[in-house]
């Protein structure tokens, strides 16, 4: 697999797919992994490869030719001011929109589960609270302990004390 699925493309989808944070994401990163074919271009033209230069290149000219008429007949067929691949995307549930329940603290984008920091929803929903005469405080009081400079100052207060023995008689 990995000789097959080399290079910065690959390792592009990976990593995307492996930063997801909603299910939905990770389904969509999974789906384009699969999708992936780093050779895909090269079976077009397999047929013509036993071929002299020149028939090899009236090859690629033919079948660049139907190539074009297909994609004029789905142009065709299409209607709207966007391809079929950007309209199907629209179809797709919008997962921009996040739903936050602060009792619980959660977010439906997960971020705010996965570090800890409250994402820009819970912001936002703050805001919002606000804005409406409610008492939210400030975004820094949602943020989890482990993030918190007092934790971080009681974690490190210990210090580690050198050896004298050591300095005297190295190894």
């Amino acid at each position: 697999m990995k000789q097959i699925y080399k290079g910065r493309i690959y390792k592009d989808l990976l990593c995307k797919c492996a930063t997801t944070t909603t299910v939905f994401q990770f389904q969509q990163g999974i789906e384009k992994m699969k999708a992936f074919d780093p050779k895909s271009h090269e079976r077009k033209l397999v047929d013509g490869r036993d071929q002299p230069i020149l028939w090899f290149l009236k090859y690629i000219r033919e079948y660049l030719m139907k190539r074009i008429v297909n994609v004029q007949q789905v142009i065709d067929m299409s209607e709207g001011p966007l391809t079929p691949t950007a309209t199907a995307m629209f179809k797709v549930p919008w997962m921009n929109q996040c739903v936050v329940n602060m009792r619980l603290r959660t977010c439906t984008c997960r971020r705010w589960e996965l570090t800890g920091v409250p994402c820009r929803h819970v912001v936002a929903a703050m805001y919002d609270m606000a804005r409406n005469g409610m008492e939210v405080g400030i975004p820094e009081d949602l943020v989890h302990q482990a993030y918190w400079l007092s934790t971080w100052k009681e974690t490190y207060k210990y210090k580690i004390e050198g050896l004298s023995c050591y300095a005297r008689n190295p190894f």
